[in-house]
């Protein structure tokens, strides 16, 4: 269910969109009166509307194997698949590729140099950076993606320029509270939405930003976890040999 509801919020994006002038050809699409985004009307057979239908997911990490934000990445990938778009995933370790082989359309490897100020931890890597910028800008020309989905604060370094290049939204699953430096540096503060999976990340974020978010809590799956009867417990600790008032 929860991600369902991330796969809504990315939906959400497509529909509404930032006014791009390639959104402006062959009049594809109508101002909504006073508001500042455009809702995108294509017909189903144009190149727009299977444009429409893509979403680039950008993810850095994995180097302690499958965690928490990569178990989140897979199944919002699943849940965009399910829901009816061709998913593009770029990531720059193989962790999750057996996961998502042949669930995504691509998989793509992808650097995304981190540019840090953090004294004597500063990095400045202005070549890397640059040319993982081009790649990542040629990527999002070809696919013409709905939405950008950055995968924790770093991958925003490099997708929120881009984004703006090229007049697509980017969307940020943000994890876990950071300094204040880092949330500027990351960009996080100009992703077109965001979202935290506990209140208290939004409202460091909030307080430190001044930027709001939706939260969407990490799931479970409760066809394997799912609260036991009180009697079977009891016969699990006696099947189990522990003692009925033992913590555990």
């Amino acid at each position: 269910r929860c991600n369902r509801r991330i796969a809504a919020k990315s939906a959400s994006l497509v529909r509404r969109r930032k006014p791009s002038p390639r959104l402006h050809r062959g009049g594809c699409s109508r101002t909504l009166g006073n508001d500042p985004y455009l809702l995108v009307l294509i017909q189903p057979t144009a190149p727009w509307a299977r444009a429409m239908k893509n979403i680039l997911m950008l993810h850095k990490g994995g180097s302690g194997g499958i965690r928490g934000s990569e178990v989140c990445f897979i199944e919002a990938a699943k849940a965009l698949v399910d829901a009816g778009y061709t998913v593009t995933v770029c990531r720059d370790r193989p962790v999750m590729d057996e996961a998502l082989t042949g669930v995504v359309a691509e998989i793509e490897e992808f650097q995304c140099p981190e540019v840090m100020i953090d004294g004597w931890s500063t990095r400045m890597p202005v070549v890397q950076y640059s040319r993982a910028f081009r790649r990542l800008r040629r990527l999002v020309r070809r696919l013409r993606p709905a939405i950008i989905y950055a995968n924790g604060g770093l991958p925003c370094q490099t997708a929120v320029p881009v984004g703006r290049s090229t007049g697509t939204p980017v969307l940020c699953h943000y994890h876990h509270p950071a300094t204040t430096r880092y949330y500027y540096l990351w960009l996080l503060k100009y992703a077109d939405h965001r979202i935290y999976p506990s209140e208290y990340t939004r409202n460091h974020v909030r307080s430190r930003l001044g930027v709001d978010g939706d939260v969407v809590f990490n799931g479970v799956d409760t066809e394997v976890y799912r609260p036991q009867h009180r009697r079977s417990l009891r016969a699990l600790r006696d099947r189990l040999g522990i003692p009925q008032d033992a913590v555990v």
